[in-house]
């Protein structure tokens, strides 16, 4: 039964669980991670190090509740770890809480720890000649048997101090009971499983799986009066979770110049020292190995606590614990409880995995785009030590071609460099496809300025020819002056049409060179306003200005006074019985200065704000305006890189928001203080 699960949905593809696996016992599929069992010892290294949670080792908490609805008499054995897992409550209240939630007895773990350390007493004095190696940690247990099988009768042949807790239970104290182990480690969900050893334990909690029975049950242990642990003490097995515990237990000579007896910790140091005693190269004869660097930095101690401080609360317990022991008591419960059988045997599991060729893996690393020595960067994003490793990977269906950082980095760019190219022939084709509207526009814009201009010369020429009727050899005078006046008024007026609708048509067409230069857009108002002033007095218009201080922008002075002047004489020219304007300014958002112009005049209805920068767009009635004034505003503010919006309802007014790129801080903006 698997131990680690994964959740598909969680997974980011970090590879962290594979870079923390010391075995790579990881399976990627469609960029999600997936612990291969057969593979995997089982460490918890890829659940304490996953950032989304998506590994996580399967709970034993519906299993330990289902004894209770049963009526099961459920003993807990906490593992020695248990001080430092649980810093802000006290024992007593643990054991309290425990009781609270279920269990009907609750014992210290630590007493089969000293079952263990007689029966390695026994396995010293036998005398023998090879190296033994520990066998309480089940993670190094578990790597041995898979990883370096040749070991395996170095092993000593004794259970961990979980299993012969529930031997001892299940022989001696108690046979009827269900068993409960509760420590820091996700490996000894496995070796409850382990047929050498099954049916000592019924089932193992986590720490943390603990914590979240607690929360669930809505208990405080602090709150709870305390009780005292069930069954019989330990003594210095309590240490067992610090490295070197064995060893001074076992009064083993453990110093710098003795090296037959070793204490090892770590996945590296794990690894390392089984390589060389396999390698024979080293003159050990006791090697005490865990896989954590002891176990009160099991990966199911939750807290936040360093290695040192977990260690002090671990040496505070014990040393009170000392303080009220009782030899004697504990005599009668080794004399009682210690001709429990706690050997055991362990198997082969050695899982035989095809070696690609070297034709294969030089194959599987040009794909990644490593055809030289130095293209092997081994950066280890991936999770393995080296390209060569990960390659070896991809040929056994271990791992994924993008799981290398390099490779997707370069299969990037080349995707860039295709977007790019097919955005360039877009962008022509876009251009192609303007140019063609472009020259549709001028047809139509030859059209009506044709029609607009046929008019008034229409005009023109037929005064003209009354006038000539008129002074055919006859004098001038009387009534026939007049008329002649009126007509000359006419002509002039009408030929002065002419000449507007084309300069218009000019502004309209002509892209001069814009004039850039540092620019106050206050400055540039005022100016502005100063032209039209006189002119909205006679028109009973009232002016309001809020300028607020600017930073100084780059644009074309004339041309931007040229958009406000038209605005402000369209907004003076829809308020012929009076009103009010409201020019304002302001710093805006994402880099922009803000120039608002308001009105209330007769306002735009919604239908015809879509339009209204179109070229020979109107409202004017009687010939008053052609609809070139808004088209020339757009585009000189276009070309300014700014942007112009309307705002307008009908019978309330209109008001046009300009915004213009502001200069950057570093290009030396100053502020200037806003016109009087």
């Amino acid at each position: 039964m698997s131990v680690i699960e994964s959740v598909d949905e969680r997974c980011k593809s970090c590879y962290s669980c594979l870079r923390a696996c010391p075995v790579k016992a990881i399976k990627v599929e469609e960029a999600k991670a997936k612990v291969i069992d057969n593979k995997c010892i089982y460490c918890g290294s890829c659940v304490k190090h996953c950032p989304t949670q998506a590994k996580f080792a399967k709970s034993s908490i519906e299993t330990t509740r289902a004894f209770f609805q049963q009526g099961e008499r459920v003993i807990a054995c906490l593992d020695p770890t248990f001080p430092a897992a649980f810093e802000s409550i006290t024992p007593q209240q643990l054991v309290a809480a425990l009781k609270k939630i279920g269990f009907t007895e609750v014992m210290e773990g630590a007493f089969g720890g000293e079952l263990v350390i007689q029966q390695y007493q026994k396995l010293l004095q036998e005398g023998n000649e090879k190296p033994i190696i520990s066998s309480i940690c089940p993670a190094v247990v578990s790597y041995v048997e898979k990883y370096v099988p040749s070991l395996i009768p170095y092993l000593a042949p004794i259970v961990s101090p979980m299993i012969a807790m529930g031997r001892m239970i299940k022989g001696k104290y108690a046979p009827e009971a269900k068993v409960v182990y509760i420590g820091p480690c996700i490996a000894n969900k496995w070796e409850v499983q382990d047929e050498e050893v099954a049916g000592a334990v019924d089932a193992v909690l986590t720490f943390a799986e603990l914590q979240t029975m607690l929360s669930e049950s809505e208990i405080d242990p602090t709150t709870l009066p305390p009780a005292e642990f069930d069954g019989p003490q330990p003594l210095k097995a309590s240490l067992l979770p610090l490295p070197g515990s064995l060893v001074k237990s076992l009064s083993l000579p453990y110093d710098i110049l003795n090296p037959e007896s070793l204490v090892v910790t770590g996945k590296e140091g794990m690894k390392t020292i089984l390589r060389d005693l396999e390698n024979n190269n080293l003159r050990v004869k006791f090697l005490e190995l865990l896989y954590c660097n002891g176990c009160t930095q099991g990966p199911r101690v939750f807290n936040e606590l360093t290695r040192y401080e977990r260690r002090e609360l671990l040496m505070d317990y014990v040393i009170r614990a000392f303080a009220n022991h009782d030899d004697a008591s504990f005599n009668r419960w080794m004399e009682k409880y210690g001709s429990v059988d706690l050997s055991r045997g362990f198997n082969d599991r050695f899982m035989e995995i095809e070696m690609p060729t070297e034709k294969e893996i030089k194959w599987i690393l040009r794909k990644m785009g490593k055809r030289r020595p130095e293209d092997e960067l081994n950066c280890g994003v991936c999770g393995y030590d080296s390209c060569r490793s990960k390659a070896i990977a991809v040929c056994q269906g271990f791992a994924e071609l993008e799981m290398c950082l390099p490779y997707l980095a370069k299969k990037c760019q080349e995707r860039f460099t295709a977007l790019q190219r097919s955005h360039h022939k877009l962008k022509e084709a876009q251009e192609q496809l303007i140019q063609s509207e472009k020259l549709i526009s001028m047809g139509k814009l030859a059209a009506s300025v044709a029609h607009e201009i046929n008019n008034p010369i229409s005009g023109v020429l037929t005064y003209i020819k009354l006038m000539l009727k008129k002074v055919d050899g006859k004098p001038l005078a009387g009534k026939d002056l007049a008329s002649f006046r009126k007509y000359l008024n006419i002509v002039a007026k009408e030929t002065s049409r002419c000449g507007s609708i084309v300069r218009s048509l000019l502004e309209f067409a002509r892209q001069s060179e814009l004039k850039i230069q540092n620019l106050d857009v206050n400055s540039v108002l005022k100016k502005t306003i100063a032209l039209l002033e006189h002119q909205m007095t006679l028109q009973e218009i009232k002016l309001t200005k809020n300028f607020k201080p600017l930073p100084e922008i780059l644009a074309d002075s004339s041309q931007l006074q040229q958009v406000f002047l038209n605005i402000i004489l369209n907004a003076v020219q829809v308020m012929p019985d009076g009103g009010e304007i409201t020019v304002s300014t302001a710093e805006g958002k994402d880099g922009f200065i803000e120039v608002r112009i308001a009105d209330t005049g007769c306002g735009i209805p919604r239908e015809n704000l879509p339009k209204l920068f179109d070229p020979f767009f109107t409202t004017k009635k009687g010939g008053k305006g052609i609809g070139l004034g808004l088209s020339v505003v757009y585009g000189i503010i276009n070309r300014h890189r700014g942007k112009i919006e309307v705002e307008s309802e009908v019978g309330k007014g209109s008001t046009f928001i300009i915004k213009l790129p502001r200069r950057g801080a570093a290009s030396g903006s100053s502020y200037r203080s806003p016109p009087e």
